[in-house]
């Protein structure tokens, strides 16, 4: 075998090992990998689509065990690829995917079971009119180094537990929805001793509840097209956060604790006829960190306004670039200003009764 072969072999084991620890009952003898073998050798049902390249996820016939797996570690090796046609939910404690899990069909959706890790080195890919929910209590969905979810044209990712993107990509490219629901998205990259960057291809994820952290730099953007979503870490050159409202409700994207910005944050002009508000929401104690660039407004809907609230602090670095088209309104306990603040004619940039030090 490789030096490689080994190496991916090895890794697999590792990961049984931590299934281990979650409670599923696998041994951590190492075995040969290849196309339709895990690398796992004790209590795994296997997806061997019945010799074939590909089958229905719940077709007993499909798995080495002869029925569909409700419980413990489950794995879809290299070249297999299992078809959920269906409404069903993944019923295993853990699932590895090395090949492809596709949900296909117009109103087919897959849902992850409750306690459920999924550890995705492979292809996670949802065609059009599908639907995966990654939505039962403490679901969660690993996507590690070579893996990719991709998202199809009219199909659906909905977030609802925790999507640790750590050195995987998310494919949008297809013109497919990432909905960040709720719970956790962290966009991060591998533990690797060179590690490798999380990467958002071909589309923005759409989030509007739940928390975001940014704690990689490979690229990713993200639309916040309502409700409040949280972020913290730090957003990198090269992405972006889009914020923008409709209707009559406000926006918030929400900084609990710590977020930096040194990519770009656009706060997009409201749709025609509303009277929403985009707002960058500040916890009591909450530091908000420019060092890149934040664009309010543009001049062709110059009454648009734009809130900055909270009992926390604004910071903008000797970097940091704010650029005021409209009417931007901050009441942040402390406004630091080391960088370049623009303001359009015709604009506002309101401090309130915030502290306010230009250095």
């Amino acid at each position: 075998m490789s030096t490689l072969s080994r190496r991916v072999c090895s890794r697999f084991v590792a990961l049984s090992l931590v299934a281990t620890t979650l409670g599923g009952a696998v041994s951590t003898q190492r075995v040969h990998a290849a196309v339709g073998d895990c690398g796992f050798s004790g209590a795994v049902a296997t997806f061997n689509a019945g010799g074939a390249s590909s089958g229905a996820w719940d077709n007993g016939a499909m798995w080495d065990t002869n029925v569909v797996p409700t419980g413990g570690q489950a794995c879809i090796p290299v070249g297999k690829t299992a078809l959920v046609n269906s409404n069903i939910t993944l019923g295993v404690v853990n699932l590895t995917v090395q090949g492809t899990l596709r949900v296909v069909g117009t109103g087919a959706s897959a849902s992850g079971a409750s306690g459920e890790t999924i550890d995705n080195t492979g292809r996670v890919e949802i065609a059009g009119g599908a639907n995966f929910v990654l939505g039962n209590y403490a679901a969660t969905l690993y996507n590690r180094p070579g893996g990719v979810v991709r998202v199809e044209a009219g199909g659906t990712f909905t977030n609802l537990q925790t999507f640790n993107n750590v050195g995987g990509t998310v494919d949008l490219a297809g013109g497919g929805v990432f909905a960040q629901s709720g719970g956790v998205f962290t966009h991060g990259s591998s533990t690797d001793v060179i590690p490798v960057q999380s990467t958002v291809v071909g589309g923005r994820i759409a989030a509007t509840a739940g928390s975001v952290a940014v704690t990689g730099n490979g690229p990713a953007a993200f639309d916040l097209p309502s409700g409040l979503t949280s972020f913290t870490g730090t957003l990198r050159a090269g992405q972006s956060i889009n914020e923008s409202c409709g209707g009559f409700s406000t926006t918030f994207l929400n900084i609990a604790s710590a977020f930096r910005n040194e990519g770009t944050i656009e706060l997009l002009p409201r749709v025609s006829g509303t009277t929403c508000i985009s707002q960058i929401n500040l916890a009591t104690g909450g530091t908000f960190t420019n060092a890149g660039t934040i664009n309010a407004g543009s001049l062709i809907n110059q009454s648009d306004l734009y809130y900055i609230l909270g009992a926390g602090t604004v910071l903008n670095e000797p970097s940091g670039l704010i650029n005021v088209s409209a009417a931007l309104y901050t009441n942040a306990s402390f406004v630091t200003n080391d960088g370049t603040i623009n303001v359009d004619p015709g604009a506002v940039f309101n401090f309130g009764d915030s502290v306010f030090e230009l250095r």
